[in-house]
């Protein structure tokens, strides 16, 4: 009886809750990236974003989230450390449920609604000139 109950509490977790892997690619080599930050956020389009669970690539320029659900707040993915050093050739990526995709239609940023997900960001390393320009002046 105790193993029925467990399991009816835990399956709702394990049928909601997926992981999202993250590739970081380098253009200019084609090779992946470690050590890039990559942050899970919610209130993605607040400039003035809330803490995240941020974790680092691997050798294999790979990071997964375990236990992301589309069923309550958008979540997106970023980079953070990535910004001096290197440049992402896309913006952010949204996860959101199927119901509250419309709300995010006039984005620009890639939306997507099923989990479990794999997405990949290409980046280009910045020169010296653009790096302390873009420390100085901001993006």
């Amino acid at each position: 009886m105790r193993f029925l109950l467990a399991l009816m509490l835990t399956m709702p977790i394990a049928v909601f809750a997926q992981d999202v892997t993250v590739h970081v690619i380098s253009d200019d080599t084609k090779k992946p990236l470690k050590g890039i930050d990559i942050d899970l956020r919610v209130d993605c389009e607040n400039p003035h974003r809330p803490k995240a669970l941020e974790q680092k690539t691997d050798d294999s320029g790979i990071t997964v989230f375990h236990s992301v659900s589309l069923g309550g707040e958008p979540v997106c993915i970023d980079l953070f450390s990535i910004a001096y050093e290197y440049a992402p050739l896309q913006l952010d990526y949204i996860f959101v449920s199927p119901d509250k995709a419309a709300q995010f239609q006039k984005s620009l940023n890639t939306i997507i609604t099923t989990l479990p997900s794999e997405v990949t960001f290409h980046v280009r390393k910045r020169g010296i000139g653009e790096r302390l320009a873009f420390m100085f002046r901001g993006p």
